[in-house]
Formats: C-alpha cells, sequence, structure tokens
C-alpha cells in the first residue's frame, strides 16, 4: 500500500521543503515530491497547518507511566512501546541505573526477549547502562551501595546477556580501571558516556583521546564549574568530537544554559534527552526508584531523603516545545537534537531522516503550537488527530 502525506512544511533536518507530498512504501519513504501528488489506489493524508519531522530518538529513558526498565518484564515493555509512541519517540534505548550485576543481567535478557516482538509500536533501540561504574560522590539519584569499579568480566557477561544490545555504557573516567573498561567497550562497540563524575578538565581530555564520546545529561552529577577548575563539563563543550546530553526540562538547566550549550557545541553533538523514570506519565506522589524513595511533587522528582534531583517527568514533545517557545531556539535545530543526533550516535542508519531510503516513522506537529497530529512508525499509522 503507498501512502501520500501531503503538508505545508517538511523539517527533514537537514533541510526544510515547503509544500511537500511524502511518498511511502513498504516501510520507507521511497519521494520527497515538492507539490501534492495523487496516486491512484494510494492513502492520501492532507494536512496543510502541519510539520513533519522524523520520530523522535530518547536515548535515555528510564521508564514510563510506572514501568520501570530495570523490573519489567516482557508484556511491560510492549506496554510502554505503545504508550511512550504517543510522545513522538519512535525509538528509545531502556536505561538502567546502578544495580547489582545479576539484576543487571535478568533486566538485559528481558529486553534483548522482546526487541523483535511485532507487537512493539516504539522500536528499542539498545540498552543504555546507566553505571554501576560511577562516582558515588557524584551518585545523584543511584544508590551508591551498587557503584562499583569497573569489572571487564562483567561488562563481557552483560553484553552476551543483551544479545549485542548494549549501546552505551557510562562510567567516570577519574576511577580506577576506567582505562581498560573504555578499550573493551571499543572494541565490542558500545558507545562509552562519562557520566557521575568528578572528573577534572584534564582527566576528561584524556578520557575523550582514549575514545569516550558522549557526556551524560550535562552539568548534571557532574564537577560543578570553577573558573580555575572548569572540570568535565566544559571540557566537554570544547570537544567537538563528543556528543552531549541535556534534559530540557528547564528544571535540571536554566534556559540560559540551554542556549549557551547550542552556541558553543556543534549541532550534529547535541541530543535532547528526557532521563525520565518511570514516574512519568503519572501523577505526583512517592515511588521507588533504584532502591531509593522518590517523591514527585508539580512534576519535578527528588530523592525524599535528600532533595536531590532524580530523573524527570519530561517527554521529549514538551521537550521540543521548551526549547522553541521558552529558550527561543530555531525548530530546525531542535528537531536534529531530537532525531538525526541520537541516531548517528548510535548507528541507527534507517532512521533519524526524512529521506528517500530511510525508515518511514514520521510526525506530523500543528505547525503553531508543535502538539502532536499524526505517528507513522514504517509507514503505518499509530496515532491520528488530524
Amino acid at each position: 500500500m503507498k501512502l501520500l502525506i501531503h503538508v505545508d512544511k517538511v523539517i527533514t533536518p537537514m533541510e526544510e521543503y515547503r509544500k511537500c507530498t511524502l511518498v511511502i512504501e513498504n516501510e520507507y519513504i521511497r519521494k520527497i515530491i515538492h507539490d501534492f501528488e495523487y496516486s491512484e489506489g494510494a492513502e492520501v493524508i492532507k494536512c496543510d497547518n502541519c510539520i513533519a519531522v522524523p520520530g523522535f530518538i530518547d536515548i535515555h529513558v528510564h521508564g514510563f507511566k510506572g514501568i520501570d526498565f530495570a523490573k519489567a518484564n516482557e508484556k511491560d515493555l510492549i506496554r510502554v512501546s505503545k504508550e511512550y509512541i504517543q510522545t513522538g519517540v519512535t525509538t528509545f534505548i531502556p536505561t538502567i541505573i546502578s544495580l547489582p550485576h545479576d539484576q543487571l543481567l535478568r533486566a538485559s535478557e528481558t529486553i534483548a526477549n522482546v526487541v523483535n516482538a511485532e507487537d512493539l509500536y516504539a522500536s528499542i533501540g539498545g540498552i543504555y547502562f546507566e553505571g554501576p561504574y560511577i562516582n558515588p560522590k557524584k551518585a545523584g539519584a543511584q544508590n551508591p551501595k551498587f557503584i562499583r569499579r569497573p569489572n571487564i568480566e562483567e561488562i563481557e557477561e552483560l553484553f552476551r546477556a543483551s544479545k549485542g544490545l548494549m549501546k552505551i555504557m557510562a562510567l567516570a573516567p577519574e576511577i580506577p580501571d576506567t582505562e581498560k573498561a573504555i578499550k573493551k567497550l571499543l572494541s565490542l562497540n558500545v558507545v562509552v558516556a562519562a557520566a557521575h563524575t568528578d572528573s577534572t578538565y584534564e582527566e576528561a581530555m584524556k578520557a575523550f583521546d582514549q575514545g569516550i564520546k558522549l557526556c551524560t545529561h550535562l552539568f548534571n552529577a557532574m564537577r560543578i564549574f570553577h573558573q580555575r577548575d572548569p572540570g568535565i563539563a566544559i571540557a566537554a563543550l570544547l570537544r567537538d568530537d563528543v556528543y552531549v546530553e541535556f534534559i530540557a526540562d528547564l528544571i535540571h538547566l536554566h534556559k540560559g544554559v540551554i542556549e549557551l550549550i547550542f552556541k558553543v557545541k556543534p549541532i550534529d553533538k547535541l541530543i535532547a534527552i528526557t532521563d525520565a523514570i518511570h514516574a512519568a506519565g503519572l501523577s505526583d506522589g512517592e515511588y521507588i526508584f533504584g532502591g531509593r524513595r522518590i517523591v514527585v511533587e508539580k512534576g519535578i522528582s527528588k530523592i525524599k531523603e535528600t532533595g536531590s534531583l532524580a530523573g524527570s517527568t519530561l517527554t521529549l514533545d514538551i521537550a521540543l516545545k521548551n526549547l522553541v517557545f521558552r529558550v527561543g531556539l530555531p525548530l530546525k535545530l531542535c528537531v536534529r537534537s531530537l532525531t538525526l543526533n541520537p541516531a548517528r550516535l548510535l548507528s541507527l542508519k534507517d532512521r533519524g531522516l526524512i529521506e528517500p531510503g530511510f525508515r518511514a516513522d514520521v510526525i506530523l506537529l500543528d505547525s503553531k503550537t508543535l502538539d502532536i497530529k499524526a505517528i507513522f512508525v514504517k509507514g503505518t499509522e499509530v496515532l491520528n488527530k488530524l
């Protein structure tokens, strides 16, 4: 079945086109026609006040609507894929914090078992291990009793249990045995991230030279900037070869800091994330995350005993609106940070771009409000509010 989607604008996000028809066939984008086209027998969707963008890719999310990915079973993951897609996320990376090794193995096996399920809506693009090889001084919401030094045997076991789905592993560069761990992870083609770290500027630069290519939720759970001790955040901003994640809820980062990040970093190295925990999509209340009690008030998630931020309840559709309407950044650049950049970081070569030959993961946004009007995954309509 051929599908024709006619919209006011397409943001690929490399280019912007006006008055276009997307031609979708057999799960892929076949053509972009700069006019309206009709083809006999084709399904036609017209939205003259819509912008077409690629499906969002959330590389850092811990859970949604009560489902914690560290504890989820296969049915839970399938349910999340059906509900999370309504926020515009067509590919997500379940993210797991520091836990005992057997629990990490169990979570890895569960996610690996469901990744090819036919009834998944949003795709699972890999697994992100945000620990346990981090610095307890910068644990944030993570439980210090589960934090430990890097262990090569553990890494190999996790990689096998995930059936190669281990896509990102975070660690603190300054703790012992990290250099060996970086080498092992790179040999497995895993993206190594710097996270929950007290690294100095010099330690960070050395780690980037060794192959770390991502900085987890920039400025959060890391060494605080000082003019005589700039730390890892400034090192990451100055390295054009390093990707940085940022949480665009305007709670973790002031809007001025987000503006700074966009001005300093090359646009192709910016990745908007949610860092959402399983309280996202639910009402305020108390929750357990990584063995710690969390309190959510007015949508802000904090550790009950310390008051420190504990992930977020953000979704990427809200993140996009925050970046455009509250920070004042160009829509094209913001869309890129939610789509093409995370796809390229993870070598998801068939998505993140609206171009012929790419998977037809497409979102239609209202051109004025940026509300989601329709979502397509592999050319199949999964949401329609037109």
